[in-house]
């Protein structure tokens, strides 16, 4: 006698299934932009993420080379100053040397002849980064010695 309503029962649960499954779909097409905008952004948060990476492992890359320079940097600065000491010992030398001795006086009087200043110039009369004389100095004057003797009259 009540065998209908489990067909019917059947129906409706089936019917229901159908609708849920239709109003799924519908609402899949009806946000179908939206899903594939998400799934753009996902994939454009992916490729920055690996950007990310690479400019991090470039940034870290960096900084080791520029620690490396400033080393070099430091050893540098480190010998022009023990040069520069140096140098400056020699010209207290040659200023003692030029008040003690007139063999030395007399020979800082003395111009170099060029020939000898060429071959200077040519094969070792430039520092590392390829300066010459210093700024100032006649060319193959005895660094610091004209400077100690400007007071004394020039002998022509």
């Amino acid at each position: 006698m009540f065998s209908f309503l489990g067909t019917y029962k059947r129906r409706i649960i089936w019917g229901l299934f159908i609708a849920l499954f239709l109003a799924l779909v519908t609402l899949g097409y009806l946000y179908r932009k939206e899903i594939q905008h998400a799934a753009r952004l996902a994939l454009q948060v992916e490729i920055f993420e690996q950007a990310q990476q690479e400019n991090l492992a470039a940034i870290e890359q960096l900084e080791r080379d520029r620690d490396r320079l400033q080393g070099i940097l430091l050893e540098r600065e480190r010998k022009q100053k023990a040069l520069r000491r140096e140098l400056d010992k020699t010209r207290q030398r040659i200023a003692e040397l030029e008040e003690t001795d007139e063999d030395v006086r007399d020979w800082l009087d003395t111009a170099v002849p060029d020939a000898l200043l060429d071959e200077l110039h040519q094969n070792g009369g430039q520092d590392e980064g390829g300066q010459g004389d210093a700024p100032g100095e006649p060319s193959g004057a005895v660094p610091g010695a004209a400077a100690d003797r400007q007071d004394e009259p020039q002998s022509t």
